[in-house]
């Protein structure tokens, strides 16, 4: 193989190796004063307490509908499997055990680490959390 070449591939490994270390640790959830962050590789947004409804949902994410995937967590628009909305937006590590946040109109699917101690904290600082 020529070295030129060979210096390109391992020059593109190496920076794909680095983006897939880096990028599922980029996904955050934050409980801040001014709502909930939502940390994600591509952005960070914040949505405000009084704003959400939010519930630990019995389903899971079903096929994938739109969007783009990364290494680590699941991104994009997802059919729901199971009681409640027919799709959701995910910003999720995995594919159910998470919660549901209603925002604008739309629904997303979060992982965070503890559900119902993220859902208690949710109800504390003024959103609106359905049992």
């Amino acid at each position: 193989m020529p070295l030129p070449l060979h210096l390109f591939l391992t020059l593109l490994a190496t920076v794909l190796a680095v983006f897939f270390l880096i990028a599922p640790r980029r996904l955050r959830y934050a409980l801040t004063s001014e709502g909930l962050q939502v940390s994600r590789l591509s952005s960070t947004v914040i949505w405000p307490y009084a704003g959400l409804r939010a519930s630990a949902p019995s389903g899971r994410l079903g096929l994938k509908v739109g969007g783009t995937g990364m290494a680590g967590y699941y991104t994009g628009n997802y059919q729901w499997r199971g009681e409640g909305p027919k799709h959701v937006q995910a910003v999720a590590s995995r594919l159910d055990r998470g919660v549901l946040i209603d925002h604008d109109g739309r629904t997303y699917f979060l992982t965070p680490a503890d559900p119902a101690g993220f859902l208690q904290q949710l109800r504390q600082r003024g959103a609106g959390v359905m049992d």
